[in-house]
């Protein structure tokens, strides 16, 4: 996962997916790309390289609705990655090559430094998690007496 959004096309760094092989067998792709212009196409490689999941945002709002719209795909979207998830990896490289000139720019290395931008996102999301109690939305960085919950 690269903590920029929306992620550019440039900075996917693919490569890291055969990489982390080493490591585990099962290695997914967290997918923070702007859909209007970049499409599936990070999610559609990083699966055509070996990707055994891929974390999308899901809407069925429109994009300017929600916070994460820009970077959200939609149910019909997602319908469209499981068809390709389907291909065999031959057919998903053709059709990456025939649609997508360029898609090399996502490999990248394997191994980097974060950049500013990531440590910035690092550290402010670092822990942040929300729960709904009662009609109540709590965030874990709010001083809560539990306790006292009613």
């Amino acid at each position: 996962c690269i903590t920029i959004y929306p992620t550019p096309m440039s900075q996917q760094n693919l490569a890291r997916i055969n990489w982390l092989r080493q490591f585990t067998h099962q290695v997914g792709f967290s997918d923070h790309t702007r859909v209007k212009t970049d499409g599936l196409w990070a999610s559609k490689i990083a699966i055509a390289l070996g990707a055994s999941v891929i974390e999308r945002h899901y809407t069925i709002l429109e994009d300017d609705q929600t916070k994460d719209g820009p970077i959200s795909i939609t149910p019909g979207m997602l319908g469209e990655l499981r068809r390709f998830a389907d291909l065999p990896r031959t057919t998903q490289m053709a059709e990456i090559r025939a649609e997508y000139p360029g898609w090399e720019q996502t490999i990248g290395v394997a191994t980097r430094a974060m950049t500013p931008d990531e440590i910035r996102n690092r550290d402010y999301y670092s822990g942040r998690f929300a729960s709904k109690v009662g009609n109540q939305v709590i965030y874990n960085w709010e001083d809560i007496d539990f306790d006292h919950w009613s």
